[in-house]
């Protein structure tokens, strides 16, 4: 599927900054953003939208293309 692999490229580009950006400078709860350093919340956020959004929509496509032929699904 096009959308797949288009999540899947905002995936690795989500991955690739969240590898490139500093280690939390201190440890701090996930859950409490208000008391995080700019890093450590950026990094949080990244984390929650893959797995919380981006993975679980590619799984889910994925899913479907494999009981339904991607061939119906095409546009033009």
């Amino acid at each position: 599927s096009v959308v797949a692999q288009i999540l899947e490229g905002l995936q690795a580009l989500m991955q690739d900054t969240r590898a490139a950006l500093p280690a939390p400078t201190a440890e701090a709860d996930p859950g409490d953003i208000g008391e995080m350093d700019h890093t450590t919340e950026v990094l949080a956020v990244i984390d929650c939208v893959l797995e919380d959004w981006i993975s679980p929509a590619i799984r889910d496509l994925r899913a479907v293309i494999a009981i339904y032929p991607e061939e119906k699904y095409r546009c033009g």
